[in-house]
């Protein structure tokens, strides 16, 4: 729900080291189920995250310091490696 959520991991993913999947996705996976909420790759690519996420994304780029990246391409980049993680389709 934070507006740079999608900043900071298009950010690990693009400058980070490599992450391992399986942990990535025991820990995704964990924390949705204490929260109640199904995980799966196509929940990544249901419409409404984009726009909740694509909310004041912009306004980012002026109390970024570090790095900017644009919505489309850090959008993309969190859907690539969502297709990777072994999780229910």
């Amino acid at each position: 729900t934070r507006n740079q959520d999608l900043l900071d991991i298009a950010a690990i993913l693009r400058d980070g080291p490599a992450l391992d999947l399986a942990k990535v996705a025991d820990f995704l996976q964990r924390k949705a189920a204490a929260r109640n909420v199904p995980v799966s790759r196509s929940a990544f690519r249901d419409p409404e995250l984009a726009a909740r996420a694509h909310r004041e994304y912009a306004t980012l780029q002026e109390t970024t310091r570090r790095v900017f990246i644009p919505f489309d391409e850090a959008l993309a980049a969190l859907e690539a490696f969502v297709e990777q993680l072994p999780i229910d389709p």
